[in-house]
C-alpha cells in the first residue's frame, strides 16, 4: 500500500479587487477558504515581487486580515499562502491596490473660528500626490 498527500490549493484573493483605487489605509483584505488549510500567510508589500514586505504574518487562522495605518496613496501588493501540518500551498496570485489620498489639514482659520470674513484666505497642509482640491 502506498501513500500519498496531495498539495494545497493557493487561495483565491477576494477583497479589494486588484487594481483597486482609494482603498482605506485602514481597512481588510479577504481571500477565499482551501479545503484542509489550518492557517494562513499573509505578505502585503510596495514591492511587486513582495520583497521588504511592509506586512508579514503567518498563523491567521481566519480569511481575512484587519490592517491599519498603511501610507495613503502608495501602491501595495498582497499574496496569501495556505498551510496546514503537510506544508503549504503556492502563493496566490498577487493583487495589488493604491491607498487614498489623504484629507488635506486646514491650518487657517482655526476649527471653529468666529467672525471669519468671507475675504480671508484658507490656508491647508499641503497633501503629497494630490493635483487639485475639489
Amino acid at each position: 500500500m502506498r501513500a500519498f498527500t496531495t498539495q494545497l490549493a493557493a487561495p483565491i484573493l477576494a477583497e479589494p479587487d486588484t487594481a483597486s483605487l482609494n482603498i482605506p489605509v485602514n481597512g481588510q483584505l479577504v481571500w477565499n477558504s482551501v479545503p484542509g488549510a489550518t492557517s494562513y500567510k499573509l505578505l502585503l508589500s510596495v514591492n511587486a515581487n513582495l520583497a521588504s514586505p511592509t506586512i508579514n504574518i503567518s498563523n491567521i487562522s481566519d480569511t481575512s486580515y484587519d490592517y491599519t495605518n498603511l501610507k495613503s496613496n502608495i501602491k501595495y501588493y498582497w499574496a496569501v499562502t495556505a498551510v496546514n501540518a503537510d506544508g503549504e500551498s503556492n502563493k496566490s496570485n498577487t493583487w495589488l491596490f493604491t491607498t487614498s489620498i489623504a484629507a488635506p489639514a486646514l491650518l487657517s482659520p482655526a476649527d471653529k473660528s468666529a467672525y471669519v470674513m468671507v475675504t480671508d484666505t484658507l490656508v491647508w497642509k499641503k497633501v503629497s500626490g494630490a493635483i487639485k482640491i475639489g
